[in-house]
């Protein structure tokens, strides 16, 4: 091999030793999950926002919270977005007799619970990614 062969990467990942090898195997193999992760990611990002749209859209043209949430089930809205809106609409209508405080705070209550659980499963997945990303660059 002359000096230029050497400098190549080709050159170079194959004058290296079976340790930077497998360093370097490791770092591929964490790029692709990374990369898998990031697209799998987008998808179901924007899946949702189209979701949001259209169960927002629902939202404004019902004639009325009822008929929503009756009609919840045969929505092609996005499934958390439903959840919030039912854990909602089921704590406001428990709560119906209740003081105008207790039924805000209790609404809120409920819908907080099911945006936190909508969170969890949005998250999913990017402890992996934030490892990969903070660990790589030491490697």
């Amino acid at each position: 091999m002359n000096h230029g062969d050497e400098m190549s990467i080709l050159g170079l990942v194959l004058g290296a030793s079976l340790l930077v090898k497998i360093v370097m195997l490791i770092l591929v193999f964490a790029s692709l999950i990374s990369w898998y992760l990031i697209v799998l990611r987008s998808n179901q990002l924007a899946k949702i926002e189209t979701g949001m749209t259209h169960f927002i859209g629902q939202l404004r043209n019902s004639a009325s919270v009822e008929k929503l949430y009756a009609g919840l089930s045969n929505m092609q809205a996005e499934p958390s977005m439903q959840k919030i809106f039912e854990a909602g609409y089921q704590e406001f209508h428990l709560l119906k007799a209740a003081d105008q405080v207790a039924l805000t705070e209790g609404t809120e209550r409920a819908m907080a619970v099911a945006i936190g659980e909508a969170d969890a499963e949005l998250e999913e997945g990017l402890s992996i990614l934030a490892t990969i990303g903070s660990v790589s660059p030491y490697v």
